[in-house]
């Protein structure tokens, strides 16, 4: 991997999701190191996918939306695809602007809306609470826990 090789002169870090292809993140690491890490890569791996931490924050995911914090899971981390399942959440905002922008149209072959990104980096920067998200989620607690030791 050549982030291993670039982090003998600085440090980086490297967010993946888990998604569907491993088990547990012990998998997709020896896979991904079959040789040593360097101590300067910093991997941390979204148990399933990063949506999980988005959708983890339950009160300012239904509160941007505009739904009930019901439609939300309670723990992240089990929810087996959550892209889709926050795609499914969102097409039930009644806040039309935000629906538009996240869920794919219905005549396109996208996977996601026009302004996905755009819209959840939004949603992060501006109500996401990641205290709310790390009760949710033992994944990005762990990454939270991981990051302020290092």
């Amino acid at each position: 991997m050549g982030f291993n090789n670039a982090a003998k002169g600085m440090s980086y870090l490297i967010l993946v999701d888990l998604d569907t292809e491993y088990e547990c993140p012990p998998s997709l690491l020896s896979d991904w190191f079959v040789h040593n890490k360097h101590p300067n890569l910093h991997f941390r791996i979204a148990v399933r996918e990063v949506e999980s931490w988005l959708l983890a924050s339950r009160g300012a995911f239904s509160n941007y939306l505009g739904i009930s914090k019901s439609e939300i899971p309670e723990i992240s981390d089990h929810i087996q695809s959550p892209k889709e399942l926050l795609l499914e959440i969102v097409s039930k905002s009644g806040k039309k602007s935000i629906r538009e922008d996240i869920v794919p149209h219905i005549r396109t072959t996208a996977k996601v809306g026009p302004n996905y990104n755009h819209r959840l980096i939004e949603f992060v920067n501006q109500r996401w609470d990641y205290h709310e998200a790390i009760m949710c989620s033992e994944s990005l607690g762990r990454t939270v826990d991981y990051l302020g030791k290092i």
